[in-house]
């Protein structure tokens, strides 16, 4: 269950915030979106006791008139704000191979976990 409760427009950008419960009705915390006028978002979402769990930033991506939203930056935090994982998508286009999203996910030391990019 969700529920949207604030959406406004500053200065060229969109704010949006949802709030975030469990399937028994008990609050699991709250999104906060601050998207630009070519619809770029970035996404805060927080836990029921008000710390950061994760930031991602998307774009949108495709010819539809709802364009779907394409991650480009993700990253996540352990309860204490410490930064746990960090994802990176890139969209790469090799001759003969066409165009793909590829990431490279990050350990909290900054180690390559998983590479695919071409």
């Amino acid at each position: 269950m969700k529920e949207l409760f604030l959406h406004s427009k500053e200065a060229g950008y969109r704010y949006e915030s949802e709030i975030l419960y469990d399937k028994n009705g008990h609050l699991n915390g709250w999104v906060i979106s601050e998207i630009d006028s070519n619809h770029h978002r970035h996404e805060v979402r927080f836990n029921r006791n008000g710390n950061v769990v994760s930031e991602l930033w998307t774009e949108p991506w495709g010819y539809s008139e709802e364009k779907e939203k394409q991650p480009v930056l993700l990253i996540e935090y352990d309860e204490n704000g410490s930064m746990k994982r960090k994802i990176l998508w890139e969209l790469q286009q090799e001759e003969g191979l066409g165009t793909d999203w590829n990431y490279v996910e990050y350990d909290a030391q900054g180690k390559i976990i998983i590479d695919t990019r071409w």
